[in-house]
């Protein structure tokens, strides 16, 4: 018999998405759902640039799809959920 451990999240469960500086180590959490006003292009402790300009847009496409995925299942009996890499979260644990 084979045994398989699977990790879904459902978008709901989403609490928010951390920045961390590479350079200062410095983090930076966006709430969610709440759609971030300006996503911080520098790190607000050392200043080193986070991601470059053109990356930008990538970014509040990423933030806006986080806030409309618990809506886009309102209404319908469809169900989404986020497959997590189960040895990630036991390699944190370790």
């Amino acid at each position: 018999m084979t045994s398989e451990t699977r990790l879904f999240i459902e978008p709901e469960d989403l609490l928010g998405v951390e920045f961390t500086c590479g350079h200062c180590g410095a983090r930076l959490l966006y709430q969610l759902p709440k759609y971030p006003v300006r996503i911080a292009h520098t790190c607000p402790n050392c200043n080193e640039a986070f991601y470059g300009a053109e990356k930008r847009t990538n970014f509040e496409d990423f933030f806006a799809l986080l806030t409309a995925m618990p809506k886009l299942t309102e209404g319908s009996k469809l169900k989404i959920r986020l497959q997590v890499k189960v040895s990630a979260l036991e390699e944190k644990r370790a």
